[in-house]
């Protein structure tokens, strides 16, 4: 006899309809759901306008349940992960997905106290793998956080904002300094692809929000 199929936590900390978070969790939703697999989406603060609403929307046809707690962080708080036990004792959920580097650690209690195997996934951020991170100099990523489980690095809590590099887009366009909505690509020196505007040259130094993956404004440097 075939067993059943699991039930499904995604836990992830933001979902920005406007990157690639989640079209990446309707992607993987919708295939399991095919499966016969029910997803129950987990998550902090959902961020979204005009242009991304659609993505939201796909989202929330691919899952069962979608509970947004906006005080979901990084650190676990004692009345969340109370919250998240009872609702993955009540849905018999067997599996949970914790999807960033900042979830490990929910992850793993969780795991740890309801016997759910927990499952992590990662894709590079702005500012790159895990180990580019721990080993980049205090003045480009200063303060970085990292969180610790049995002397291995489960977590990472990164600054707002970093100073980057653009290591390569098109050559910059005289007199387009307020060019408005009209961007091109740019890679940065972590290898992020970032949207900028077209003054924008190879060597210029950015500001950037690591919550929205955003170009802020070109600093002197």
């Amino acid at each position: 006899m075939q067993d059943p199929a699991p039930n499904v936590m995604f836990l992830v900390e933001v979902v920005n309809c406007n990157d690639g978070i989640a079209s990446y969790c309707e992607t993987l939703a919708t295939g399991l759901h095919g499966r016969g697999v029910q997803i129950h989406l987990v998550s902090g603060a959902v961020r979204s306008d005009e242009k991304s609403e659609y993505k939201r929307q796909k989202l929330a046809a691919a899952v069962k349940e979608w509970h947004v707690i906006p005080g979901l962080r990084k650190l676990p708080s004692l009345s969340i992960f109370m919250r998240l036990l009872k609702l993955i004792r009540k849905n018999n959920i067997t599996v949970i997905n914790v999807h960033g580097l900042g979830m490990l650690m929910w992850g793993r209690l969780l795991a740890l106290l309801t016997g759910a195997r927990c499952v992590a996934t990662y894709h590079p951020s702005v500012l790159g793998n895990i180990e580019k991170v721990q080993n980049a100099p205090q003045s480009t990523f200063s303060p970085v956080q990292v969180l610790f489980f049995n002397e291995r690095a489960v977590g990472v809590t990164l600054p707002n904002f970093v100073l980057l590099r653009v290591t390569g887009t098109e050559g910059g366009v005289a007199g387009n300094t307020a060019a408005g909505n009209v961007t091109k690509p740019a890679t940065l020196e972590t290898g992020a692809v970032v949207a900028v505007p077209l003054f924008i040259n190879e060597g210029d130094l950015l500001k950037i929000d690591t919550r929205e993956r955003a170009y802020v404004e070109r600093v002197k440097g």
